[in-house]
């Protein structure tokens, strides 16, 4: 049984706006040369000023005007958002918030719609996925305080991509974008009302050759291709009520390497990539399948219950080290080419493999990392505003019973370079992991605004209980298994001082 300490986490003397402005302020010149221009922005959103629960957003005129298809380049625009860019392309974001490590996005939480859309968010929290941002309408981030009804990563944030909302009136769409490297975006998309039933078509194709140049030649780019199904019927009945079923799919092939490159090389062209990587690749296939409904309960109540299914099944074909005992990793070969100067021509081409000698020393393992995940659950919220004498509450209940897993099925082959291009030799293929997590946690959430004529004075608190197995299909001595428990509760303050400016603090 494990508990998580509490995070103090002040965050006071925030100063927010309800219009966002900018200033622009051009330091005066005394020469004839440019001078940057110092840029202060102020500002924030309404709802800001209201609760200290808000997130930050990443609004629908904002994505609209710049047609984000990298949600890194989205992202960058909010404060305590740290991006570390691995492809260039945005295909595997690596996100932190306040601070936590970025790597995969795994210490911050994913939803789509107010649902979890990572692979497999408890067992294996890497995001290798990123819905398209070619459906996304917004971005919702939770930092600190704001994200402790989100689990199970709540220390940095949480992030929601927002999808596009089912138009009232009969909508068509048509967009085609090019660019440089072949790059070439396609979206396509009808939605609209008829009778009782909302709807929404919607599908892109986004490709682009890549930037990077393979030597030898060849493709470093992607191609994606997404589809997505919105039906919204509303039920007959003495209270509004609505049955909502979102359906999507998606599919991935992507040209890329985690191999870089030697100083020297990076220096003299830092778009290279060696040609022991041509037949790096990455494919996978998405599938979402949700359905929610929503019933107001009174004029003052409503329910909202959710029940979700993903799978992810991802392939990654990628170089992972020479094939010899005593051989160098591919790490500290780029690190020191001099040293290692025989495994550098063969990583660059330069050589054969035959040249470390006998015994295949100088032989290439290409590892397939083939992973399949699931994520399915079923939650529920039920937000009630009511007033206690002075008091007003804005009360949010959630609750969720999630289950996920991830099974790996991990092997390589040996492979060798011949001529500057890799080619297969008589060495069959060697299971190297098989094995699988899989996680049942069950959440409960409560929030509760009270607002008391300047003020806002909000209680929040997220309780989890999780049972996480470990299954080794090749060594049962490995499987393991644990139960863990978790509280993390939150209160925050919010004085309005007047209607375009406030002061809010928080601990959690």
């Amino acid at each position: 049984m494990t508990f998580l300490n509490f995070i103090l986490a002040a965050c006071f003397s925030t100063l927010l706006f309800q219009s966002l402005t900018v200033h622009a302020q051009a330091e005066e010149s005394t020469d004839d040369s440019s001078k940057l221009e110092e840029i202060r922005v102020l500002g924030g959103s309404a709802e800001e000023i209201s609760t200290p629960l808000a997130p930050q957003r990443v609004s629908k005129e904002r994505m609209e005007q710049f047609k984000y298809t990298d949600v890194n380049r989205a992202l960058k625009q909010v404060s305590g958002v740290y991006v570390r860019e691995e492809d260039g392309q945005g295909l595997r974001p690596n996100i932190g918030l306040r601070g936590t490590n970025p790597d995969r996005s795994k210490k911050i939480t994913l939803m789509e719609d107010g649902i979890l859309i990572g692979p497999a968010p408890y067992s294996a929290p890497a995001a290798y996925y990123t819905p398209n941002m070619n459906h996304i309408e917004a971005l919702e981030v939770y930092k600190g305080f704001s994200a402790v009804p989100y689990g199970p990563n709540s220390v940095g944030g949480a992030i929601n991509y927002v999808t596009h909302s089912i138009p009232s009136v009969l909508t068509r769409k048509l967009d085609f974008s090019a660019s440089s490297f072949n790059t070439q975006n396609y979206k396509a998309g009808i939605g609209g009302q008829s009778g009782d039933l909302g709807y929404l078509v919607e599908g892109s194709y986004l490709k682009t050759d890549g930037f990077k140049e393979l030597d030898g030649g060849g493709n470093t780019g992607f191609k994606h291709n997404d589809i997505g199904v919105a039906l919204r019927y509303q039920l007959k009945s003495d209270r509004p009520q609505y049955l909502t079923a979102r359906l999507g799919y998606s599919d991935e092939n992507s040209n890329e390497t985690y191999v870089g490159l030697s100083e020297d090389d990076f220096l003299a062209n830092p778009n290279r990539r060696y040609a022991s990587t041509a037949w790096d690749d990455m494919r996978w296939i998405h599938h979402k399948y949700q359905l929610e409904h929503t019933l107001q309960l009174s004029d003052v109540s409503f329910l909202k219950t959710s029940v979700y299914y993903h799978q992810f099944h991802r392939s990654w074909y990628r170089l992972d080290s020479f094939a010899g005992t005593n051989a160098p990793s591919l790490r500290n070969t780029l690190l020191d080419p001099t040293a290692n100067a025989v495994y550098y021509k063969i990583l660059s081409g330069q050589a054969d493999s035959s040249t470390a000698g006998g015994g295949g020393a100088g032989n290439l393992f290409i590892r397939n990392n083939d992973r399949k995940y699931l994520s399915q659950g079923v939650q529920t919220k039920y937000n009630l505003m009511t007033t206690t004498g002075a008091f007003k509450h804005d009360i949010e209940a959630g609750l969720r019973v999630h289950n996920d897993w991830i099974d790996r099925d991990h092997t390589y082959d040996t492979v060798q370079m011949l001529n500057g291009s890799l080619a297969n030799t008589a060495t069959g293929r060697q299971v190297a992991e098989r094995n699988k997590d899989q996680t049942v946690a069950s959440t409960l959430s409560f929030q509760d605004n009270i607002s008391y004529e300047q003020w806002v004075f909000t209680l929040v608190a997220r309780a989890e209980a999780a049972k996480v197995e470990h299954i080794d299909h090749l060594d049962a001595s490995k499987n393991a298994s644990r139960d863990d428990s978790v509280f993390v509760p939150g209160a925050g303050a919010l004085y309005k001082i007047t209607d375009h400016f406030a002061v809010r603090g928080s601990v959690n």
